[in-house]
């Protein structure tokens, strides 16, 4: 499907990337992750990229000291647009200053994806209300679209801020529990989504779904709201399980890996300008 492909498609572009900066068990990773059954088995690229790393001629191993410090500031600047991507943000997402990179299209990439995840979320049949908290208008109209509703906020500080507020006014309004999906899961489903919800109705109590890295948090279901504070960003998996453990709140880890796969996929929009592969 559409989800999948795009997957695929940025992983494959990503993992040449990696290559190129001489990071191979990194693009290794990447192309494994594309090549598997449920993913993709037949990518091509992602084959000619798996061949080409073992070939000298086609990437570079050696990093000069320069090079490595752009490496980082990339990933730093990655960090800072991921947050804005998770809350729809388009105009802080596309003046993220990639180096020599100024593309037309950011906005577009983001756009894609917050649409699929707007629209999963509204096909859930398990929750009993959809919310979008933002202050970007473009976000507000592509949450109307699909029926979900607006928490519309003055200024963003932070994706944590912002989710706790939101947490706020929706236990004012008589919320026992509410699930953060973020805005960049490309193979998010609905089924996904209530999977976590009949957990719940099971458990009754809080559930973590950690990234693929297991470092990160891509979704999180608090009972009540306020039982924790977030803590999204780097190790924010940890922070938060460490806060439930303080609080002596009940809570149960679930790996899923289609919440658990989020697409870093900013580092690739220059070759995104040149594919017509996404959609």
């Amino acid at each position: 499907d559409k989800a999948t492909k795009l997957f695929a498609d940025v992983s494959a572009k990503l993992a040449h990337e990696r290559a190129t900066e001489g990071r191979r068990e990194e693009a290794k990773e990447l192309l494994d992750a594309i090549l598997v059954d449920e993913v993709s088995p037949n990518h091509q690229e992602a084959k000619k990229i798996l061949v080409r790393l073992q070939d000298p001629e086609w990437y570079n191993h050696a990093l000069t000291p320069e090079h490595v410090q752009n490496v980082a500031e990339v990933d730093s600047l990655l960090k800072v647009a991921q947050g804005y991507f998770s809350l729809g943000d388009f105009d802080n997402a596309d003046r993220i200053p990639v180096i020599d990179m100024s593309l037309p299209n950011k906005e577009e990439i983001v756009e894609k994806m917050l649409i699929h995840v707007l629209s999963e979320v509204s096909k859930s049949k398990l929750s009993n209300g959809n919310f979008i908290v933002t202050k970007d208008k473009k976000a507000m109209e592509l949450a109307k679209k699909v029926g979900i509703k607006i928490i519309e906020e003055e200024r963003q500080v932070s994706e944590s801020i912002s989710v706790d507020y939101a947490s706020k006014l929706l236990m004012k309004k008589g919320a026992e529990c509410i699930l953060r999906i973020p805005g960049d899961l490309p193979l998010l489903s609905k089924e996904d989504i209530d999977t976590i919800f009949k957990k719940y109705n099971d458990l009754s109590c809080s559930i973590i779904v950690p990234s693929k890295s297991g470092n990160g948090t891509n979704a999180i279901l608090r009972k009540p709201p306020d039982v924790i504070k977030s803590y999204f960003g780097e190790d924010s998996f940890k922070k938060h399980v460490d806060e439930f453990k303080k609080n002596k709140a009940q809570y149960e880890i679930i790996k899923n890996k289609n919440i658990g796969l989020d697409i870093d996929c900013l580092s690739d929009l220059k070759d995104f300008e040149k594919s017509k592969n996404y959609s």
